[in-house]
């Protein structure tokens, strides 16, 4: 195609990561069922392997989430629960992959027909953040003291969202990354 850039047409438009803590039936299935639903992206797994053996899987890429890689992006992983309460990570983990865009997907998702027809629908879109349930975080959200005291300088209120089923573009991604090693929060 004339003044095409090859380089972006290589990179996958989408990939979808479901975060988890092994590959069991329920991930299967849903894996099976996004192979249906967006069948031109790439599933990748996330396995939470901070404080358990990391598993691949044949029907999947699978990038463990340990220690030692959650290191070298410079990410907190005090907590044991660092796996489950910092979903964000598994997009960052995914940087080492080519994407223009990447849902986030949790295993306890469940994606009927109506929804399939919106996710071809949703995926085709260039907004930099696709969720749902996304409002000015309350008081009471165990996320908005922590990012108020590092964003007190920053004239903008703390937002939330609802996170089990979110799509970001990598340029999103990469800028939060890179604002969580300026705040290391």
């Amino acid at each position: 195609m004339e003044g095409s850039n090859s380089a972006t047409e290589s990179v996958p438009r989408s990939i979808a990561i479901i975060r988890c803590t092994e590959v069991d039936p329920i991930v299967e299935h849903l894996t099976s069922t996004l192979s249906k639903a967006l069948p031109s992206v790439q599933i990748i797994y996330v396995v939470d392997a901070i404080d358990r053996p990391a598993v691949k899987s044949d029907d999947a890429l699978t990038i463990a989430m340990t220690a030692s890689e959650l290191d070298h992006l410079g990410l907190y992983h005090g907590d044991p629960r660092t796996g489950w309460i910092c979903g964000d990570y598994a997009y960052y983990l995914a940087l080492q992959l080519d994407w223009r865009y990447a849902w986030l997907i949790e295993p306890d998702v469940y994606i009927n027909e109506r929804a399939t027809a919106q996710l071809r629908e949703a995926d085709q879109s260039n907004a930099d953040l696709l969720t749902t349930d996304f409002h000015k975080a309350e008081s009471g959200w165990s996320w908005k003291p922590r990012l108020e005291a590092v964003t007190d300088s920053i004239d903008t209120d703390t937002y939330a969202c609802f996170f089990p089923l979110t799509r970001a573009s990598r340029q999103l991604v990469s800028d939060c990354l890179l604002y969580l090693s300026l705040i290391h929060i």
